[in-house]
């Protein structure tokens, strides 16, 4: 009895006495997966636990959280750590992944707003837009931003007070529209996690989808990974039966749609294109026609969304590095804070200004992505969806053995090139900033620091203001005569700006289609003060003479025509007010808006109208 006593206590070194009885198959799951992790881990976990039965409920929980992990990543927990283990000893000899490579610049366009190029590659997009899919990756919080609820959520403008979301939905179905296919159902999918995931679904339904399809609208959900204690990869506990959880990056978004089968899917139903894009950067969709056109025309299995990068500048490079050794090359993203010690390694200098340009020879990336997709599927059955991992510890001594805090295996959306052949064709088209590039992503406090410091802030009334001046420099471009911009500072955020011009997504797209709602642009002046809202697809503007508020909604199916029209009033302004005392969302701005009087003229039903205020003779 003795003897059978110590083989039940120490079989492989394992407690076993110490599991609870009547586990279910999946807690069986979670033990089997614990012990083939390795007998330290099963003893780590475990040894704490009373024996037998004892706090049976919370044993059984962690057994099953441990199980689902190998539901929601690729080999359970054994694969986990025994990956994690490799990256955490290659990090703590501090060995340099990029010590072989050369960096050059990759192959791709520099679109020039306006350009005939420029609108060329648009209407070469529209007519891919019936093979097209739209992803969202909006896994976060807003509390960067400062704010407690999801990012998508925050308004893109506070005179229409349209949210992300809902602006991103209002794209969607302007694509639809431009592909003159009535019937066309673009799938959105929206990747979310547990802290955003209920909040999103309910912002969707409560605003009817924002006018798409419930169906075409997919919400997938990340789960998040176990935190890691020690070079060893032991896992971190919050408890005794609770594991430490961290996001493993939005690279998990391919592993969604592989592990749903939604890539296969797709290619099934004929679609070629996915369009990838981030949660607070409005502008992206400006660039989505004419990349789309440039991956169709170029045929890359990747295309990067890129900016003229400043020198030293926190995003980071599109870049095609060459193994030096096997001379095979990968076009990447290559990170800010790595690129200075690469250049300097293989060029002789940092992260510098080229002397003709005054930027980065490298186009920043933006992370709005344009990815092929039967290839696509195909290298994500390969890999499982799985795309290539990297930890970054904070060390706490010199002999890099302790770390400040948990880490764990993270993955990026962006390298996906990495899995790519080096048949593959990937490529890059880089636009204008204020065309394209304007996200929502620092909080007052970290704004007034960038501002003050001339740097992009980056902060909610920058992007705000930035829709406006591309708006107006839309219409300036076309020959409508807007008042210039002057500078206006807003709780310590100084930014240009001209008049509020709000223009719905089905007005203005596509770019080189805008002049036909404004045929005669040097009948139409609009002043610094003014604030022009327009929503509705079928507005035509011939004559205005805006100095104050107007706003134009045009449900679907009415036709309006702007003949001639003046418009005098006080206007809306921006106003700057203490955040303390404002609600969120505002708080996160430091602004309200004053709407102190406005023309409204609403068109709720189908049918053609005239506005024409012109004298009668």
């Amino acid at each position: 009895l003795q003897f059978l006593y110590f083989i039940e206590i120490t079989v492989t070194g394992m407690s076993i006495n110490k599991l609870p009885g009547s586990l279910s198959e999946e807690q069986e799951r979670g033990v089997a997966d614990l012990r083939k992790t390795g007998e330290r881990y099963f003893k780590n976990v475990t040894d704490s636990w009373p024996a037998g039965d004892a706090n049976a409920r919370e044993k059984k929980a962690l057994l099953t959280d441990i199980a689902k992990l190998g539901k929601n990543y690729p080999g359970g927990l054994p694969a986990y750590v025994n990956k994690a283990k490799t990256f955490l000893e290659l990090s703590r000899q501090n060995i340099n992944t990029l010590a072989d490579v050369e960096p050059n610049v990759p192959n791709g366009l520099y679109f020039e707003s306006f350009s005939k190029e420029f609108y060329d590659y648009e209407k070469i997009g529209i007519s891919g837009i019936k093979g097209l899919c739209m992803v969202l990756v909006a896994g976060g919080l807003g509390e960067r931003l400062g704010y407690s609820g999801i990012k998508v959520a925050l308004p893109t403008n506070i005179c229409t007070g349209l949210s992300y979301l809902g602006y991103y939905c209002e794209w969607i179905q302007a694509l639809q529209d431009l592909s003159g296919d009535a019937s066309l159902r673009i799938p959105f999918v929206v990747m979310t996690s547990g802290d955003t995931h209920i909040q999103t679904e309910r912002l969707l339904k409560d605003n009817a989808y924002y006018g798409l399809s419930r169906s075409q609208v997919i919400l997938v959900q990340q789960e998040k990974v176990p935190a890691l204690s020690s070079n060893e990869a032991d896992l971190a506990m919050e408890t005794p039966y609770k594991m430490i959880t961290k996001p493993h990056g939005n690279g998990d978004v391919h592993l969604l749609l592989h592990q749903t089968g939604l890539a296969k899917k797709w290619v099934s139903e004929g679609r070629k294109h996915i369009i990838f894009f981030q949660d607070t950067n409005g502008l992206a969709f400006n660039t989505v026609l004419p990349t789309l056109g440039l991956a169709m025309k170029e045929k890359f299995s990747m295309t990067s969304v890129c900016v003229p990068r400043k020198a030293g500048e926190a995003i980071g490079c599109i870049t095609s590095l060459q193994n030096k050794k096997t001379g095979s090359t990968v076009v990447c993203n290559v990170e800010y804070n790595q690129i200075s010690s690469l250049l300097q390694s293989t060029k002789g200098h940092g992260d510098i200004a080229d002397p003709k340009t005054g930027l980065s020879e490298f186009p920043g990336n933006t992370n709005t992505l344009v990815i092929e997709l039967s290839r696509y599927a195909n290298v994500l059955s390969a890999t499982s969806g799985i795309m290539p991992e990297f930890v970054n510890p904070k060390y706490a001594n010199e002999e890099r053995t302790a770390f400040k805090s948990p880490t764990r295996l993270e993955c990026m959306m962006e390298d996906y090139p990495k899995l790519l052949s080096s048949s593959d064709k990937v490529g890059f088209a880089s636009f204008d900033r204020w065309i394209s590039f304007s996200p929502c992503k620092n909080n007052l406090a970290e704004a007034r620091k960038k501002s003050s410091s001339g740097l992009d802030a980056w902060g909610a009334f920058t992007a705000e203001v930035d829709f406006y001046n591309q708006n107006a420099s839309l219409l300036t471009q076309l020959g409508v005569n807007v008042e210039q911009p002057t500078d206006v500072t807003m709780s310590g955020v100084t930014s240009k700006m001209t008049a509020m011009v709000w223009l719905c997504p089905g007005f203005a797209a596509p770019l080189f289609n805008l002049r036909s709602h404004f045929p005669t642009p040097n009948r139409v002046s609009i002043s610094r003060r003014s604030c022009l809202v327009v929503n509705g697809a079928n507005v035509t503007i011939r004559q205005l003479n805006l100095d104050g508020a107007l706003i134009i909604n045009a449900s679907h199916g009415a036709e309006v025509e702007i003949r001639s029209l003046t418009v005098r009033n006080e206007s809306w302004s921006l106003e700057e007010s203490d955040s303390d005392l404002l609600i969120a969302p505002e708080r996160i701005r430091g602004y309200t808006i004053n709407r102190r009087n406005q023309l409204i003229l609403n068109f709720s039903r189908p049918g053609k109208y005239v506005v024409d205020d012109s004298p009668k003779l």
